[in-house]
């Protein structure tokens, strides 16, 4: 709920500028059409509304963002109203109304803000009822309406000829009007209905009744029933002679009546702005062409300027774009882990990236695989989260490698787990017999598996078997017979990443069994080669 106050806000201060513009630009057309002024209003409309809005360099809104979403949780709250005089004046007495104390438990901005909300809605449903009320009200003061005609009802009880409903609009008239002024006020109801009115007037309302802690909204709906008026006088008396429009004039006079309260419905004949509306039309003349055509520049250039959001300004990134390669580790669902190739400290072998699929380039069907060798480019921004994770990952490309085969034509190759802290090679046997280790020997084509103790050297397990190696993978397995009708497997299978390194793809539950409470080898687990002459 916050969080959406804080949106209509926002929307409520961008269309507020646009506002004032509309009020300015209403004294420098009064001689355009009236219907350009109400093509004005209807953009405001369109920005109370729109929660969203495309970037231009022609955008007037200082600032679309006034209240930063984050408000709430900010140690100096601050607003950016893209006026810095503004700004200068508004901020200071922010921060020492809300400015969080550390001895308080809650922001204060977190209490007031749900406050607020709730205000704001409460605020919305007095005004709805409101209009609710006025218009049933309005309704059963007419309900002993008779027919006069197509969509024309006259009534004892209606003093001032108005329009009455949304889908099935009728034109309610006192039972006493008669003659010229009859005709005079059909012709305005109807360029009403024309004109969609009925439809425009009460959206208007609705607009207000959820801005209505905005003041320039209250200003710009009395406006508004005004333009919509003047527009709808301008309408009929286009093609009335001197004489005819001093006796509409006449008719607005004879039918006017003092407006006590703003509402949703009626289009009341003589409800708003009477006297403006007589001079205006005794004052009529139909506009050149030059003035018809600057306000339709006008409304472009409005709508052009205060429709579209300024361009968010880029503050230069603190960090330098970087690109490293690294292998992948560990894999699960859309996060990835690496252990960097090209030496950077800050990484190590416990980072977690989280790929979108829009970033990771080559074929759309590519999978990641444990040991595959990737390419990431990002902002150099590294988050202190545990797992580390990358700021802003740019792009991911998979880097296609040869199979590397030299590593079977050692005499004696032995393999032993990486150092997981240090990611370096033990540098010792002593070293070599507190990790598990594999030895492949390209005579007899066999796998033996070791396993020493941390806590008793003499305590090992160990197996013996065949493997098998398909392009970079290799599989070695060896069944055991136990007390049950099918033997069971015991498998460990590899990915050859270089002549000197090798990363545990898949292993059997309890391929190595744990002594003592050490572990055992798990997928992306690496092992480097251990020359058992330079170790001598």
């Amino acid at each position: 709920m916050s969080s959406l106050f804080l949106k209509i806000v926002n929307m409520s201060i961008a269309a507020g500028w646009l506002i004032l513009a509309v009020i300015a630009l209403r004294f420098l057309l009064k001689k355009a059409p009236k219907w350009s002024v109400c093509l004005l209003w209807a953009f405001a409309a369109v920005r109370l509304v729109c929660p969203f809005s495309i970037e231009s360099v022609l955008s007037l809104i200082p600032n679309a963002e006034t209240v930063p979403a984050n408000i709430e949780m900010m140690r100096y709250p601050a607003v950016d109203t893209g006026v810095n005089v503004i700004n200068e004046a508004v901020n200071p007495v922010i921060n020492g109304l809300f400015e969080p104390n550390p001895i308080s438990s809650a922001n204060p901005l977190q209490i007031l803000i749900p406050l607020f909300a709730c205000v704001w809605i409460a605020g919305i449903v007095i005004m709805l009822l409101y209009a609710l009320i006025s218009y049933r009200k309005l309704k059963k003061s007419v309900a002993a309406s008779v027919p006069a005609g197509e969509g024309v009802m006259v009534c004892d009880e209606v003093t001032s000829p108005f329009i009455l409903g949304l889908f099935r609009p009728m034109i309610c008239l006192p039972s006493s009007m008669e003659g010229q002024t009859r005709e005079y006020v059909l012709a305005h109801e109807r360029a009403h209905l024309a004109r969609r009115d009925h439809l425009w007037k009460p959206f208007g309302f609705l607009l207000l009744a959820v801005y209505w802690f905005n003041p320039l909204c209250w200003i710009a709906y009395i406006l508004l029933c005004r333009d919509i008026e003047a527009a709808c006088d301008e309408k009929v008396i286009r093609d009335m002679d001197k004489e005819a429009m001093a006796a509409y004039s006449q008719a607005l006079l004879d039918c006017s009546f003092p407006r006590k309260r703003i509402t949703a419905c009626p289009l009341a004949f003589g409800e708003v702005g009477v006297k403006e509306r007589v001079k205006g039309v005794l004052n009529y003349k139909k506009p050149a062409f030059w003035i018809v055509l600057a306000a339709v520049i006008a409304c472009i250039v409005v709508a052009v300027c205060f429709l579209t959001n300024p361009k968010k300004k880029e503050e230069p990134s603190p960090f330098t774009p970087r690109t490293f390669t690294a292998t992948v580790t560990r894999i699960e669902s859309q996060l990835f882990y690496v252990r960097p190739d090209d030496g950077m400290p800050e990484l190590l072998s416990s980072d977690c990236f989280e790929v979108p699929p829009d970033k990771l380039s080559q074929a759309e069907d590519i999978e990641l695989a444990l040991g595959d060798r990737v390419e990431i480019s990002y902002n150099g921004e590294i988050l202190e989260v545990y797992p580390a994770r990358l700021g802003k990952v740019e792009s991911v490309r998979v880097i296609k490698q040869e199979v590397p085969q030299a590593m079977f034509f050692k005499t004696d190759a032995t393999y032993v787990l990486r150092d997981p802290v240090t990611a370096e090679i033990p540098e010792n046997k002593q070293e070599i017999s507190l990790r598990p280790y594999i030895h492949l020997s390209r005579f007899s084509s066999e796998m033996t598996g070791n396993w020493h103790s941390y806590w008793d050297i003499s305590m090992s397990f160990a197996l013996r078997g065949k493997y098998t190696v398909s392009g970079d993978r290799v599989r070695a397995a060896q069944k055991f017979g136990l007390n049950a009708a099918v033997d069971e497997e015991k498998f460990i299978e590899f990915r050859i990443l270089s002549e000197t390194e090798i990363m545990v793809t898949k292993v059997a539950d309890s391929f190595f069994e744990p002594v003592k409470g050490n572990g055992w080898l798990k997928e992306g687990d690496v092992l480097v080669y251990w020359d058992m002459g330079a170790a001598k």
